[in-house]
C-alpha cells in the first residue's frame, strides 16, 4: 500500500508499536489487524518499500497487499476514478480514527498528495 496514506500508516504502525521497523507484526497488531479484516497477518511476509512520491518507506509484500485489499472490502478507501488510486471515505475515518490513527489529519497535512495506491 503506498501513497500518502500508505507511508504515514506504516509509520504510525511502528511508532504504535503495531509492527516493528520491518514491519513485523506484533501480538499487539495482530488484534487490530484482525478488527480491520486481515486474519493471520502475524504470517504474512512485509517489506518497508521506498514510495517514490514520498520518498519514505511504505509497508510493501503481503501484509501490505492485504491491508490494502481489507480496506477497499470494507468500504474505508474508495477508487479515485480509473486510477489505482485511493482516498479515505467517511467511513474509513471513522474507523482508523477509532484505532486512533487520524487519517483526515494525515491527509490534510499533505493535500498535494492525497490517497494510496495499491501496490
Amino acid at each position: 500500500m503506498a501513497g500518502r496514506l500508505g507511508v504515514d500508516l506504516a509509520q504510525w504502525l511502528v511508532a504504535q508499536g503495531y509492527t516493528d521497523a520491518d514491519f513485523r507484526v506484533t501480538p499487539r497488531g495482530a488484534l487490530l489487524m484482525e478488527r480491520w479484516g486481515v486474519a493471520a497477518a502475524q504470517s504474512l511476509t512485509a517489506r518497508p518499500c521506498i514510495d517514490t512520491s514520498q520518498r519514505l518507506p511504505h509497508m510493501g509484500g503481503e501484509l501490505g497487499n492485504a491491508l490494502c485489499s481489507a480496506f477497499f472490502a470494507n468500504g474505508w478507501i474508495a477508487r479515485v476514478g480509473d486510477t489505482r488510486a485511493g482516498e479515505p471515505t467517511a467511513r474509513g475515518i471513522k474507523a482508523f480514527s477509532a484505532a486512533s490513527f487520524d487519517v483526515a489529519r494525515a491527509m490534510s497535512m499533505h493535500p498535494d498528495s492525497l490517497g494510496v495506491e495499491d501496490a
